[in-house]
């Protein structure tokens, strides 16, 4: 009776459980609205490239920095939350291969992502949803 008992609660748990996760799309990009909603794999590859393209032409306004750091090319791994509203918060970098020049790398993150408004990610109960997401991004001054 007593495992019987911890059975039933145990599925009970995991069923509430598994009824609170709700399944979202991808944010879309500018240019990207295209691509089917549903393939959120597609949706943020699209997402990602964009996003890499806007932020390496902020980081262009800082060669001049980039020479004197003897810089021409480096990697970086960042984060970001896109908001329920359809802006990029949060904007951090986690590791990159050019670490003095990580202060103006954020300011071109934040400068890219300033203007930017993009769909939101939508739960399937019709709400726009918080949505984190973690990129690599690499950089060629060539």
């Amino acid at each position: 009776m007593k495992y019987l008992i911890t059975i039933i609660t145990l599925t009970l748990s995991c069923n509430l459980f598994a009824q609170s996760i709700i399944k979202a799309t991808s944010p879309v990009f500018p240019g990207c609205e295209k691509i089917d909603a549903n393939n959120n794999f597609e949706m943020e590859n699209c997402f990602k490239e964009k996003l890499s393209e806007k932020i390496n032409l902020e980081i262009d306004k800082y060669t001049t920095q980039l020479d004197s750091l003897n810089i021409d090319e480096f990697d970086a791994r960042i984060k970001f939350n896109v908001t329920p509203e359809g802006k990029l918060a949060n904007l951090m970098v986690l590791t990159t291969s050019a670490p003095a020049f990580r202060p103006l790398l954020i300011k071109a993150m934040k400068d890219a992502a300033a203007p930017l408004e993009v769909t939101p990610s939508q739960g399937e109960d019709g709400k726009t949803r918080l949505k984190g997401i973690i990129m690599e991004l690499s950089y060629d001054q060539k």
